[in-house]
């Protein structure tokens, strides 16, 4: 394993403040970014949800899916349950006053909430699915198995770039979402899969995985302050 210092490649962009606080714990951070995101309007995803049947529960998968939807939530009613994957995405719900129902915590992931949601649903009810334009399928398939109605509401639109400079000589890799992980998967090689890989959250760490990194680190925390310090554990160990 190497030791301190160490190259990470960074997969979205830092602050001033973040850059600091690596290198003081002997992180060099190189910060390419592998997404850039588009945000649909409100009006659009007012419309996309005028025409729905009402729904029994809605579904959050990502922070980015409930920064989108809280400009129009004084034009939609909440429904009585309300279920979030990944603690980020609970946690922006919570700031905004909403409480989402979550599987375990050794379970956040789109697997674990379909199969609660399942649970706690009844078969010909709808659920409302904000997220981005291609969801992850797991959710979708277990609640339609389940006779559940599932409706997908495209909030945003993550769109894979392509680094001028690919990092090199790198000791690690943080990755802050499942679009940033395809979008590596992309690169010329996919170049570090033997690196140690740090993940922002469990649907990311997912991701990870799927695309055969090994070892998968997830954050204590949904922050970069997180994924910082579990950098520095993990090389200081």
């Amino acid at each position: 394993m190497a030791q301190l210092p160490v190259r990470v490649w960074f997969t979205r962009a830092l602050s001033e403040a973040e850059i600091t606080q690596a290198a003081a714990l002997g992180i060099q951070a190189e910060t390419e970014p592998l997404t850039a995101l588009s945000f649909f309007s409100g009006d659009e995803i007012r419309a996309r949800c005028s025409s729905l049947p009402k729904p029994a529960a809605f579904l959050f998968t990502s922070r980015n899916a409930v920064e989108a939807f809280l400009p129009v939530q004084r034009h939609i009613s909440l429904p009585p349950l309300i279920f979030a994957v990944g603690a980020r995405t609970a946690q922006r719900l919570a700031e905004a006053g909403i409480q989402a129902q979550q599987p375990a915590a050794d379970a956040q992931h789109g697997t674990a909430t379909g199969r609660l949601m399942a649970t706690r649903l009844k078969p010909g009810e709808n659920v409302w699915h904000f997220a981005a334009a291609q969801p992850r399928p797991e959710a979708r398939e277990i609640l339609q198995a389940a006779g559940i109605r599932y409706y997908h509401i495209s909030c945003y639109r993550a769109q894979a770039l392509r680094p001028a400079n690919i990092p090199e000589n790198l000791n690690a890799l943080a990755f802050y979402s499942p679009g940033a992980v395809q979008a590596w998967q992309q690169l010329p090689g996919s170049p570090g899969a033997a690196l140690p890989a740090f993940a922002i959250g469990s649907t990311t760490a997912q991701a990870l995985r799927e695309a055969r990194f090994n070892p998968v680190l997830e954050a204590a925390e949904p922050s970069t302050a997180h994924i910082i310090r579990a950098i520095h554990h993990y090389f200081n160990q």
